[in-house]
Parts: structure tokens; sequence; C-alpha cells
């Protein structure tokens, strides 16, 4: 695998984690004293809603904050437009997201008819994460999420 695959791999893993709501696995991919910024877009200016120091701190909002998802919901956390830079064991990766709710229909007509339901955007940004390679694995060491739009009243 190359080191591009392998920074590449890094964010599809955050934010599988993300939208499973599995803080330990989130964890896993921070080293212990990462920083996390999260920032609105006011006016077209950034400011810092959020921060936390720590792949512990990490686990723990999961536990506290970040409500289960409804029966039948889901999240689904869309990255493009990666700009990924390495150099040597440092790597930088840009990358834009949408997440989306995702909400089926809990009752079955039959086997044959679909159960339907919504697929809405509920936030919109540009993820700008850091990375360390510690021996021979990547650890997100800065990560900013940079929020354009929120229509999320439940996260």
């Amino acid at each position: 695998m190359t080191e591009e695959t392998a920074v590449n791999n890094l964010l599809s893993r955050y934010v599988r984690a993300t939208d499973a709501r599995d803080g330990e696995s989130l964890a896993l991919l921070f080293t212990e004293d990462a920083l996390i910024e999260t920032y609105d877009n006011y006016n077209n200016q950034r400011v810092k809603v959020g921060e936390m120091t720590g792949a512990a701190e990490l686990v723990q909002l999961f536990k506290t904050l970040m409500p289960d998802h409804p029966e039948g919901g889901w999240s689904h956390h869309a990255t493009m437009d990666r700009i990924v830079e390495i150099k040597e064991n440092e790597a930088t990766i840009d990358a834009q997201f949408v997440m989306f709710s995702v909400q089926a229909n809990n009752e079955l007509v039959d086997k044959d008819t679909p159960r339907g339901g919504s697929i809405t955007p509920r936030e919109s940004g540009y993820y700008q994460t850091k990375l360390k390679k510690f021996n021979d694995t990547w650890k997100i060491v800065h990560h900013k999420i940079l929020l354009d739009y929120i229509n999320n009243p439940a996260i």
C-alpha cells in the first residue's frame, strides 16, 4: 500500500467510525495528545465552537454527547476532493465533506416493495487534518472541522 493510500484510508476509517458512533475505534486513529477543533462559518468568518485534546476526550464525547441513531436511521459522511501531501513522516489531508442523515421507513410492506425513507444533508464543510507516522502507523495529531453548513438539530 502506498503512503497516500494509507493516509486516505485513515480519513475513511474516521468517517466510518463517526457514522457508527464508535468512539473506541475513532480514538485509535488519534494520538493521545491530538488537538481536535471545530469551527463554524458566521458571515464568512471562522469562529471556533469546540476544542478537545486527546483520544480519551473523544471517547468520552461519543459516550455522553453523541446520540444513538434512531431505529432505521444512520448517518453517512461522504468525503471528496481530497488533497494529500506527504513529507517523510508527516502528512496533511484537506477534504470536503457532506454528512447525510438517512432514515428508512420502519414498516415493511412486503419483500418486493422498497421501504423508502429519506436522505437529508445535515452538515458540510472541510476536514483539515495533520498526521504523523509512528512505527509504520499514521495517526492524527491535529484535526480541524470547518463547518460551512449545519442543519442538524440532533446530530
